[in-house]
């Protein structure tokens, strides 16, 4: 899941970049994808935290 995770936050700032030069940083477009990397970037690191809480 974690790979899976990894390859889907790397395809989203990828994309997030095409549309913002495209389109501009401000387009809904470029927020919507940014927003739904902040929700993956944010449950990567809870899954990061957790498993270091389990190797301490």
């Amino acid at each position: 899941m974690n790979e899976d995770l990894q390859k889907r936050i790397e395809y989203l700032r990828k994309k997030m970049m095409q549309i913002a030069e495209n389109k501009g940083l401000t387009d809904t477009e470029s927020v919507k994808v940014s927003q739904e990397l902040d929700i993956l970037l944010n449950h990567y690191e809870k899954m990061k935290e957790q498993a270091n809480n389990k190797n301490m």
